[in-house]
């Protein structure tokens, strides 16, 4: 529903790259964390605390990627501010 309302959400949270960054990590820890688990007998599925640990994370990460405003774009010259003050 929040997606169908705010389309320009999914494309914020597609160009944070250290969402990306965070997710990949979280992603590789996660695979890590299996394979030990499956190595190791397959008993109690311990994994899932540090698992959802990760996901908490991503998640407070992605709320804080969609809350944040944008950062104003660039005039061409490299200027971000002041471009027509007058000359001293």
């Amino acid at each position: 529903m929040l997606i169908a309302r705010r389309p320009s959400l999914i494309a914020r949270l597609r160009g944070s790259r250290a969402l990306a960054a965070s997710a990949g990590v979280g992603a590789a820890f996660s695979l890590f964390l299996i394979a030990v688990w499956a190595i190791t007998g397959h008993g109690y599925y311990w994994l899932i605390w540090p698992m959802l640990a990760i996901a908490l994370v991503l998640a407070v990460l992605a709320v804080k990627v969609a809350v944040s405003p944008r950062a104003r774009p660039r005039s061409p010259s490299g200027s971000s501010c002041c471009e027509h003050a007058p000359a001293r």
